[in-house]
C-alpha cells in the first residue's frame, strides 16, 4: 500500500503578515496611550525624557549673579524703574517682575537683560507700564434678579 502525503500550500501573499503587523502596532498604541497620555503621563513621559543623560544642561543662575543683573537694570533705567523684580523661574528660566514709566524703560530693561544672558537661558517679560496696565476695568452691573416683564 502506497503512503499518501498530504501538501499544503504555500502562503500566497502578505496578507498575514500584514494582519499580524497592524494588530501589534494597535496593541502598541493603545498601551502606550494609556502610559503617556493625559497630563500625567505628559509628566511621567518628561520625567523619563529628563532622565537621559544631556550634554548641554544649562546649571541655573546663582542667586548673587540675578541679583547683581536686577540691579544694573536698575541703574540704567534710574527713576524710570520704582519697582523691578528678576527671579529664577527654573534652571534655564528667569522672570522680569515689575512697573516701569514707559514704554521705553520696557524695551530697554528686557532687551539689556536678554543681552547678559546666556543662550540656552529664556527670558520671561512681565513688566507693566505704569498709566497703561493699571487701568481701572469699567464695572459691568449685574442683575441679580430678572425685570419683571
Amino acid at each position: 500500500m502506497q503512503d499518501r502525503r498530504i501538501r499544503i500550500a504555500p502562503s500566497t501573499g502578505l496578507g498575514p503578515t500584514t494582519l499580524l503587523g497592524l494588530g501589534l502596532g494597535l496593541v502598541a498604541g493603545f498601551v502606550l496611550g494609556e502610559l503617556f497620555g493625559g497630563p500625567i503621563g505628559r509628566r511621567s513621559l518628561r520625567r523619563a525624557i529628563s532622565g537621559l543623560p544631556s550634554g548641554n544642561r544649562a546649571r541655573p543662575w546663582p542667586p548673587t549673579r540675578i541679583e547683581e543683573l536686577r540691579r544694573s537694570v536698575a541703574e540704567a533705567l534710574g527713576p524710570d524703574a520704582p519697582i523691578i523684580e528678576l527671579g529664577s523661574a527654573g534652571p534655564t528660566t528667569l522672570v522680569l517682575r515689575g512697573w516701569v514709566a514707559t514704554r521705553a524703560a520696557r524695551r530697554l530693561a528686557t532687551r539689556l537683560v536678554r543681552e547678559s544672558l546666556p543662550a540656552p537661558m529664556v527670558l520671561v517679560d512681565r513688566l507693566l507700564v505704569l498709566g497703561e496696565d493699571d487701568r481701572p476695568i469699567p464695572e459691568i452691573p449685574l442683575r441679580e434678579e430678572p425685570d419683571p416683564a
